[in-house]
């Protein structure tokens, strides 16, 4: 029974594509003998309403990315897609909608509900071992790929994946796209593709998706398929999540690196904003997204990549792992359950089993009831034996050593190096540039202690390929007075 011993399950039934697929979608994809995006040119299974699916193998015989790598929106061509769009952002004609069983026009607007796909093995057709997958001459475009719906209010809803192995593929893993939401991806093994392993890409509010939970997947950007090897991470979240149930968890996956690769297991981004939903924002302050993993698995986070190429930081709106508006660390903080009634003379304790996940907990023994029994906490990593403890000038639990860290919004093209371009503005409690704020502004990576001096408006200082805080390469804001790691 593979859904009892995922491990250790024998699959023998084999699937084989019929042959490649022809094209992608939109104008830049490849102008195949049926025209660019005709959805007759894909190759794998439509899920549907209250559908199972598994325990085979299936052979892919794609021999390259759909649309290139020039920046086209991605153009699905999973083995596994629901109804929706075939476009990323629906940008495409209707006649290129992925439809459900018998074809109607209401498959391209409306998702479904209550799909599970358990327990497959996706690969090429020439057999690879797992050892040389990556070696492969035929790979899928990727394995999952929930579409966003026409109609945001119908997306896609209640999908299962559990115990999916893919070792190549020429774009992403599993990917959770529009306002789609209660997807759990779960126990799947995702290796050497040309992009992120798992990701979700929401639309704006009002319609994020949320209540999405990647938990014990076994990831690796060791390899990739990608021309440009520094492009994908583990875990990217482009927007989503939500308070409550409605969050987004990442727990206790494993996330392989190269040795000289500086990106992060979880990126956060707000780079892939929906062109045709023009207002609300990809993240909101009610997005809550939790990354949780044991403590010698440190969890490590980023906004978009800390390079010259893609200087993004940290979304301010969300609540990460308890802490609202991280923007200005280095990382996101530990993950913390402390109930609202514990003793602010109490200190909390790290439980690796605490009954809502690896976290902080208050020592009393006690856990949350619920969501909003849970209280404010912003707790750096490497605590350790300081234990976090009630903060009453921060009004939240926070490290006992006192180490916390500034908000930070200074946009891109605040004149970098000039340090009079930057202040911190006690009423928004953050450090901004000094100057007329753009509309859509695109934020500058920052780290910021919270020791730095705000009066002085030369407090802080723009730092090119520093490596600080253990942040490779880190391109960015610092305090004035901060120097590098040795």
């Amino acid at each position: 029974d593979c859904d009892q011993d995922p491990d250790h399950c024998e699959l023998k039934t084999v699937i084989v594509a019929s042959r490649a697929v022809y094209n992608g979608c939109g104008s830049l994809a490849p102008q195949g003998s049926r025209g660019a995006g005709d959805p007759t040119t894909r190759i794998g299974f439509i899920l549907n309403n209250n559908s199972w699916i598994g325990n085979f193998i299936f052979k892919s015989m794609d021999t390259g990315r759909w649309q290139g790598y020039d920046g086209a929106a991605l153009c699905g061509g999973g083995v596994f897609e629901t109804p929706g769009c075939s476009d990323a952002y629906c940008a495409s004609p209707e006649d290129e909608d992925i439809y459900s069983r018998g074809g109607s026009v209401s498959g391209s607007n409306e998702g479904i509900t209550g799909a599970s796909v358990h327990s497959v093995f996706i690969t090429g057709n020439d057999d690879p071992s797992p050892a040389t997958a990556c070696l492969s001459h035929t790979a899928p475009q990727l394995a999952v790929f929930l579409n966003r719906t026409r109609d945001l209010a119908m997306p896609s809803n209640n999908i299962d994946i559990f115990n999916i192995t893919m070792l190549k593929s020429w774009a992403d893993g599993i990917n959770v796209h529009g306002s789609t939401h209660d997807v759990t991806v779960e126990h799947s093994n995702l290796a050497c593709q040309g992009d992120d392993n798992l990701a979700v890409w929401s639309t704006q509010a009002p319609h994020l998706a949320k209540n999405i939970h990647f938990y014990d997947n076994p990831l690796s950007q060791v390899e990739s398929t990608n021309p440009d090897k520094d492009w994908g991470v583990c875990v990217a979240l482009y927007g989503g999540g939500g308070s409550g149930p409605d969050s987004i968890s990442i727990k206790e996956n494993r996330c392989a690196r190269r040795s000289d690769d500086p990106n992060a297991q979880v990126k956060f981004s707000n780079h892939f904003p929906d062109p045709s939903v023009p207002s609300g924002t990809m993240f909101t302050q009610d997005s809550h997204i939790y990354v949780l993993n044991r403590a010698n698995d440190v969890a490590s986070c980023q906004g978009a990549r800390y390079n010259p190429d893609q200087p993004e930081a940290f979304p301010w709106q969300p609540t990460i792992n308890g802490c609202p508006d991280i923007s200005g660390w280095p990382s996101c903080p530990d993950a913390a359950f402390i109930h609202l009634n514990c003793d602010q003379q109490t200190k909390a304790e790290w439980r690796d089993e605490g009954s809502w996940g690896p976290g902080w907990y208050c020592a009393d023994g006690k856990v949350p009831t619920d969501w909003s029994d849970i209280a404010t906490s912003c707790i750096h990593q490497g605590c350790g034996s300081e234990k976090p403890a009630w903060d009453s000038s921060l009004a939240m639990w926070a490290c006992s050593d006192g180490i916390t860290f500034d908000s930070c919004r200074i946009h891109s093209g605040c004149t970098p190096p000039d340090g009079e371009n930057v202040m911190y503005d006690n009423g928004l409690g953050s450090w901004i540039c000094n100057g007329p704020q753009p509309s859509d502004p695109v934020y500058d990576a920052c780290i910021v202690q919270n020791d730095c001096p705000k009066v002085d408006q030369r407090g802080l200082q723009y730092v090119e390929n520093w490596k600080y805080w253990g942040v490779r390469d880190f391109t960015g804001w610092v305090c004035t007075n901060a120097q590098p790691d040795p």
